[in-house]
């Protein structure tokens, strides 16, 4: 497929679309990609493929003969509000819009019919300048400059709340050119009956899993910032938990490169009015991810493939064994030379106890949930155990300190551990004497360095009842 990229037919992971200015130039390219896709044993789920269309969307963005256009879902979040009916509303629906002012001309102006609203000298009444003030803030919103189209390269921060009514998640990106955080996709839904009894806590972490899971196509293999109000969930940068929920929550996100970062309450006002004012309908969050899960269930192969190639230095690597032997230089025949590729997946030549292994290249990015994988769910096995495991299949440097480190980060293995060798024997108190001098306790120390009269060991005196010395002189005696 290597040879198609471009010039027939554009892809990211596994989505492929082949464009083509007619008919006939569709089904020659068309032609090309499935015999590449057949040449290398890959097959299509016809159900979801579609041909012939005029527009499609794809990645979040509508492609048209007209050009490129923001995904019609992109902004449903925000378009699908409705207008408020009370003056807290209104602050809140000022509070979204505020965040992005900066983008809207004259946008005091355009607000303020719903910022008289807020004054409580004012009277609520919803009127026609109300709602048209309300409808050009939702347009300004999802237009540009505002929104802005994706890009992989840029900044971007996923901003997530939650409240009893709702999750929410805003996906921002700085532009170069203004250095400022623009709005790419908004994503919000209504909780259950159950969901709203979880604690504060929880509902956050699972505004967060809902988000991301939700905006995968585009996260996945970039580096982005999560951004809460709740303090509590920036500890899963250490992603280590014993609830098993939250673990499992946790494994859904150790794909993906983040950092979690807390940000004040009164700085998120934008993310809390989506999650108050929800517009999709109340699903069950846990079903919606495990539907998700298989969904984007790969085979192992499919996965190793797909995170190698988010890897810039496999991708170098990659980049120098599809050259021929006289193309490589000596550098580069030295770099690849213990290296193998086959039918895409890259493999490292290692020698366990006398015996050759080829086994799978693990990117960064992949490490931790490798080690979570065959340690954590496959029985909290020791160091070795853990490490032969891995090795089974998989090879990444200094894979055996990488392992140590986790394990003694490991909660269950910390509480359960138990130490080995001999216990150490009870105490047996010994009760204080009714007088002075009644029991005394003896012991030495030593050997010192022998003295001039040629000692070195010294006997200690301690009084059972007053912990004092004897008033007689410390005794020195002689080695036996």
């Amino acid at each position: 497929m290597q040879h198609l990229e471009r010039d027939v037919a554009m892809w990211y992971l596994d989505d492929i679309l082949i464009p083509a200015r007619s008919f006939e130039e569709m089904m020659i390219r068309l032609r090309k990609v499935l015999d590449a896709l057949s040449s290398a044993s890959l097959t299509l789920k016809l159900e979801k493929c579609h041909f012939g269309y005029e527009e499609v969307t794809y990645l979040g963005f509508r492609l048209s003969t007209h050009g490129i256009k923001p995904g019609e879902d992109k902004a449903a979040a925000i378009l699908k509000i409705e207008h408020p009916t009370n003056r807290h509303e209104v602050r809140r629906f000022l509070g979204l819009t505020g965040f992005f002012r900066r983008f809207v001309p004259q946008y005091a102006q355009i607000a303020k019919p719903l910022t008289e609203l807020t004054k409580n000298a004012v009277p609520f009444e919803w009127g026609h300048s109300q709602q048209e003030a309300f409808d050009t803030l939702k347009v300004k919103l999802t237009s540009n400059p505002v929104l802005q189209l994706f890009n992989p390269n840029a900044y971007t921060e996923l901003h997530c709340d939650a409240s009893q009514q709702g999750l929410s998640g805003l996906l921002l990106q700085r532009r170069n050119e203004d250095k400022l955080l623009h709005l790419v996709y908004a994503v919000s839904k209504k909780t259950t009956t159950a969901e709203r009894n979880y604690h504060a806590g929880k509902l956050e972490l699972m505004a967060i899993v809902w988000s991301v899971t939700r905006l995968r196509h585009l996260l996945i293999g970039m580096q982005f910032i999560i951004v809460t109000d709740c303090q509590a969930i920036v500890h899963l940068n250490t992603k280590k938990t014993v609830n098993p929920q939250v673990a499992r929550w946790a494994n859904l996100l150790s794909e993906y490169n983040y950092e979690i970062r807390h940000r004040p309450g009164i700085k998120m006002a934008h993310a809390d009015a989506l999650s108050r004012a929800p517009v999709n309908t109340s699903t069950d969050t846990e079903v919606e991810l495990e539907e998700l899960e298989i969904m984007i269930t790969m085979t192992a192969e499919e996965h190793i493939i797909t995170m190698q190639r988010s890897d810039e230095n496999i991708c170098s690597l990659i980049k120098i064994m599809t050259k021929s032997t006289e193309e490589r230089s000596l550098n580069e025949q030295r770099e690849v030379r213990d290296y193998v590729m086959r039918q895409g997946i890259v493999y490292k030549r290692v020698r366990i106890q006398g015996e050759e292994r080829q086994l799978w290249v693990v990117p960064n990015a992949m490490r931790k949930s490798i080690v979570v994988q065959n340690h954590d769910m496959a029985g909290h096995f020791a160091l070795d155990r853990t490490v032969a495991k891995i090795l089974e299949r998989y090879y990444f440097a200094r894979m055996r300190s990488y392992v140590r480190v986790h394990i003694r980060c490991c909660p269950e293995c910390i509480l359960t551990k138990i130490p080995r060798g001999r216990p150490q024997g009870e105490l047996h108190p010994i009760p204080p004497g009714r007088r002075p001098f009644e029991v005394i306790h003896l012991d030495h120390i030593g050997p010192f360095v022998r003295s001039t009269a040629g000692k070195n060991y010294i006997l200690v005196l301690v009084d059972n009842l007053t912990k004092s010395y004897t008033q007689c002189e410390l005794v020195m005696l002689k080695q036996s």
